[in-house]
């Protein structure tokens, strides 16, 4: 799913911004590739916790999730 679909798709109110976001996290998990928004979780077996899927530029994540309303990572 390209950025510039998800974008656009939100300007014209057709969808909402953070699920588009979900979706374009999953569809990266599941071609193995890192998320953008950090909203995809696994659990571990080794800890007994959830754990993020790897997620591409992880400093700047807050950031891109509070363009498209969602709360930061950072603290949870």
């Amino acid at each position: 799913m390209s950025e510039l679909w998800r974008r656009t798709a939100a300007e014209a109110g057709e969808a909402d911004r953070r699920h588009l976001s979900l979706l374009q996290d999953r569809v990266l998990v599941a071609e193995d590739k890192p998320q953008i928004f950090g909203t995809q979780l696994y659990f571990d077996e080794t800890t007994g916790k959830l754990e993020l899927f790897p997620i591409e530029d992880a400093a700047n994540v807050d950031a891109r999730r509070l363009e498209v309303g969602m709360g930061p990572l950072a603290g949870t």
